[in-house]
């Protein structure tokens, strides 16, 4: 019986080992826990002639790379405290800790898969959260290399009105979610069809891979200086009350 266990134990082993190293951890190039110098390979980091962009509340610097814009760097304007308290800026972070870059450019990991949109977030300079546009050839690799795994579906369906004669209508939202994450790693490919004020269906799709603690860090440091930013917009309301 003894035995028995031993082999039993050694199985589990075996099989808990194989499965971590079956964890995702990157695709190509992108590894979660690679230094910030692997940007290098695809433009300068930094701004170039100091040339800074003012658009969709944040301030962007463009990086160069053979005379093309090849890297987006978001940077938060601390200074915009009303965007900063109600969250509107959506690509760029406030802690100091944390830099957000975008690869403007197609990046080709193999003959199959090309990676559109690539979105790296670092802390420290350590590469914690990889977001691409989803694909077909992205979600097959994932399969041959990781195992298929069947997607979540869920369904929401809305009754709309239409203005032309009044008539009710019932469109259905459809969700898809792909989820390979583990205890430290989030990872998920998701599909979303939706309706908003209108029977034309929008649609938008993502890949992300992030380390969880990394991401709860972040949110913390986020909302620290939010908290800062409530606190400047009160008190520059009682600033205009002061002759009330």
């Amino acid at each position: 019986m003894k035995m028995k266990k031993i082999i039993l134990f050694a199985l589990m082993s075996i099989i808990s080992l194989v499965s971590y190293s079956q964890s995702i951890n990157g695709l190509g190039k992108f590894k979660l826990g690679s230094n910030i110098s692997i940007i290098n390979e695809f433009g300068e980091i930094g701004k170039i002639d100091g040339i800074s962009h003012d658009n969709y509340d944040m301030i962007y610097s463009f990086c160069h790379k053979e005379r093309e814009w090849a890297i987006v760097e978001y940077i938060y304007d601390t200074n915009k405290i009303d965007q900063i308290s109600t969250g509107s800026i959506i690509n760029a972070n406030p802690a100091p800790l944390c830099r957000t870059f975008e690869i403007t450019n197609p990046v080709k990991i193999n003959d199959e898969v090309t990676l559109e949109e690539v979105r790296l977030i670092f802390i420290n300079d350590t590469l914690v959260s990889i977001e691409t546009s989803y694909s077909s050839a992205l979600n097959e690799a994932l399969d041959l290399k990781y195992g298929k795994i069947e997607p979540k579906i869920t369904e929401t369906p809305h009754k709309f009105t239409r203005t032309i004669d009044g008539s009710k209508i019932t469109l259905t939202d459809f969700d898809a979610d792909i989820d390979r994450s583990t205890i430290i790693i989030e990872c998920h490919s998701k599909l979303h069809k939706y309706y908003s004020g209108s029977i034309e269906p929008k649609y938008f799709s993502y890949f992300i891979l992030q380390n969880k603690n990394a991401m709860k860090k972040i949110k913390l440091e986020t909302s620290k200086y939010k908290k800062r930013a409530e606190e400047r917009i009160e008190e520059r309301k009682k600033q205009n009350l002061k002759d009330f």
